[in-house]
């Protein structure tokens, strides 16, 4: 009878200490969050690096919902973002964590941070990626200084978010795939200079006086912006037949690059300047 009672007690020790296995092997949901401004993403992304850093031989997971139909691609652009704060300003390994993009029908975009101890997976889920019907915005780049080069974003440090000329690598691989079914499709790149800017100040008397901040950019400038965002496209495998370039003219702001995905049959993208 003990004998029997102590393989009892056995069977049911063991049987705990499995279950308790298997519920430390189920993902864990860290945070989960929509648009919030890119101070509470790093504050978030901030855990979930702590959170991965201590469960020893864990994996942070990182699914980004929906975002398309509202933002075509944006949620690509968002990977980005992450990666480069991950990667480059917090220099958390990439062999800690990944990511990877759901189809969400009617939602906007959402982020979903998760910790996978040593044998847990997420169930898959669907990702496609459909040729649009119209001509979208894909992607922009802003450059505050007139020397600057477009730069992937992955390869960016973020602090206080994108600085100067930044495009999204993930976006463009994702643009290069929907060109290859498409030889037709093209990329339509719209150039945007900086008008003069004027900024008001108070001298020693205390009169406000008017200087100007900003000088008007040359014309040419647009033509060496078209020509290094070409480069760059092209050295990421778009085909240079595929790639068109419009001069939008002067913008009260950033001088900018606007990248367009425009299908077989699409509308060209009409520039929306302040000055032409």
């Amino acid at each position: 009878m003990k004998k029997f009672i102590s393989q009892v007690l056995v069977v049911l020790v063991l049987a705990i200490s499995i279950s308790a296995q298997t519920e430390d092997q189920k993902p864990v949901l860290l945070d989960e969050f929509g648009r919030v401004s890119l101070e509470e993403i790093m504050l978030r992304l901030d855990m979930f690096i702590n959170e991965s850093s201590k469960t020893p031989n864990s994996k942070g997971h990182i699914r980004i919902y929906g975002g398309n139909e509202n933002c075509f691609l944006c949620r690509y652009g968002f990977g980005s973002l992450l990666d480069a704060y991950l990667k480059n300003t917090r220099k958390f390994s990439i062999e800690k964590y990944s990511i990877d993009y759901c189809d969400e029908t009617g939602e906007n975009r959402r982020t979903a941070l998760y910790l996978l101890p040593p044998s847990a997976e997420l169930p898959k889920c669907a990702e496609t990626l459909e040729m649009p019907k119209n001509s979208v915005l894909f992607d922009s780049a802003y450059f505050f200084y007139e020397n600057i080069k477009p730069l992937p974003l992955e390869n960016s440090n973020i602090e206080i978010g994108p600085q100067n000329g930044e495009y999204s690598l993930n976006v463009l691989k994702k643009v290069k795939s929907l060109l290859d079914k498409s030889p037709e499709s093209k990329i339509y790149i719209v150039g945007y200079l900086s008008t003069n800017e004027k900024t008001k100040f108070e001298d020693k008397n205390g009169e406000t006086i008017e200087k100007t901040t900003r000088n008007l950019d040359k014309k040419s400038l647009v033509k060496k912006k078209f020509q290094n965002a070409k480069r760059e496209f092209i050295k990421n495998g778009i085909n240079s037949s595929q790639i068109e370039t419009i001069e939008g003219g002067y913008v009260n702001g950033e001088r900018k690059l606007e990248f367009w995905f425009v299908p077989k049959g699409g509308e060209i993208p009409k520039p929306k300047s302040d000055n032409l």
